[in-house]
């Protein structure tokens, strides 16, 4: 018998607790969560983390419809369910091989990494959070499960036929060996090709986080709707040239390996020859990325965790994200172009913002380009201002929610409408 759904509800399955938001993938969670709200839904969310300190669930209560976590107290439910024949065949696959050459070519990793890289995939969709996914989609009733990251894929499988079934990708985890692995940086998920296709095709609708891996999600599993989901920003209305200090180059990140790397090979390649040329120039770094940097440099000013972040990017007069390897969208891009600020970025850090016509942002191609670029700005005001200008048209246009969440909103107006009509009936049968 089918399900008879509650046409509002939305169940929400999460190892990254939305709020406070810090990181990148913690802000855009939170803004589309809070676009799913001012659409209409009800977010039900099921965290997959067993406690939190009380004031922050409170302020996840009060902000979201229901809140659970893993590691709340359920009573009986059913049965754990049984590993895929796929995963079993993947494990005895990999035993058999060793730390073989040929292991290495099929899973894209060593024995030891492969053990450890399980371990992180099970923990995400734990026996434990697939049964409270099948309790939680029989107490609520949602009309859709969305599963933040593709880990959570195994947890669609217990959704209930007619419910529609998301994954919000956040990064195409098959391009991790190219793109984060082959630059001497560890990552705990890559996946091959076939195993990201299986967990994709767990799902209806698939969300991308820029245009290039929607096309390449879209390749790899032509049997479902893909589409993009960036991330919407609050984009600053004017910038106010006088509260530029001179000289000031920021950058801002979290702590994570990729960030990292990135600010490393800036350091080591770029910021010696921008000394050279603007001796008057000086490194802010903002973020838990300060922590990572060793440098006795004068003109290097290790900032960490700053109150207010909009200040910083008021005083800078250049913003860089050296960020060379990676996947998905890199958020810090998004929010130096939200705040009007000249952005001087790799190619791999602005990847997936297309624009029409000319770039609103500086990418370049080495870190010799990279100085070259970001000392010209600093030494030519005109030319820094005609960017920041170029910043804000773009982002006035592309990042407000109407552009981002346009995709979306036309693949969930159906269970919108549906909504509204289950309330026109019970107005009209309770009048």
């Amino acid at each position: 018998m089918a399900q008879v759904h509650q046409p509002r509800n939305i169940l929400v399955i999460s190892h990254v607790l939305p709020h406070p938001p810090s990181a990148g993938n913690e802000i855009r969670i939170l803004k589309m969560l809070n676009w799913l709200k001012a659409a209409g839904f009800s977010i039900v969310l099921l965290l997959n983390h067993s406690q939190v300190p009380d004031s922050q669930r409170r302020e996840l209560e009060r902000m979201f419809h229901k809140v659970h976590f893993i590691g709340d107290e359920y009573g009986e439910l059913a049965p754990p369910p049984h590993a895929g024949v796929g995963s079993a065949m993947s494990s005895v696959i990999s035993r058999v091989l060793g730390n073989s050459s040929l292991h290495e070519r099929l899973f894209g990793q060593n024995r030891a990494q492969k053990i450890k890289s399980d371990g992180v995939k099970k923990y995400l969709a734990a026996d434990r959070l697939i049964q409270i996914t099948r309790f939680m989609c029989e107490k609520y009733k949602p009309c859709a499960v969305l599963g933040e990251y593709i880990f959570t894929a195994p947890c669609l499988d217990v959704v209930p036929y007619g419910v529609l079934k998301i994954i919000d990708t956040h990064d195409m985890f098959s391009r991790k060996k190219e793109q984060v692995i082959a630059y001497g940086i560890d990552d705990p998920l890559p996946c091959s090709r076939r195993e990201e296709r299986a967990y994709l095709l767990k799902a209806d609708l698939v969300l991308a986080i820029q245009s290039n891996e929607a096309r390449l999600f879209r390749e790899l599993v032509m049997e479902r709707d893909v589409i993009t989901v960036g991330i919407d920003f609050d984009v600053v209305q004017k910038v106010d040239n006088g509260a530029i200090t001179p000289g000031t180059i920021l950058a801002v990140g979290s702590d994570n390996p990729l960030n990292q790397h990135g600010l490393r090979q800036f350091y080591e390649h770029a910021w010696p020859q921008i000394r050279e040329r603007v001796p008057e120039a000086t490194l802010r770094v903002v973020g838990k990325l300060a922590r990572h940097l060793k440098t006795d440099d004068p003109r290097v000013e290790l900032a960490g965790w700053v109150e207010d972040l909009n200040q910083e990017y008021r005083r800078a007069a250049v913003v860089i994200n050296p960020t060379v390897a990676g996947t998905g969208l890199k958020i810090k891009s998004v929010e130096a172009l939200c705040q009007g600020k000249a952005l001087v970025a790799t190619v791999n850090s602005v990847e997936g913002i297309d624009y029409a016509d000319k770039p609103p942002y500086v990418v370049c191609p080495d870190w010799t380009s990279f100085a070259d670029s970001v000392s010209r700005l600093l030494l030519t005001p005109a030319e820094r201002i005609r960017l920041q200008d170029a910043a804000l048209d773009y982002a006035k246009s592309s990042f407000h929610p109407d552009n981002v969440y346009a995709e979306l909103r036309q693949k969930l107006q159906p269970l919108l409408e549906v909504a509204l009509a289950s309330t026109d009936r019970k107005s009209n049968a309770n009048g």
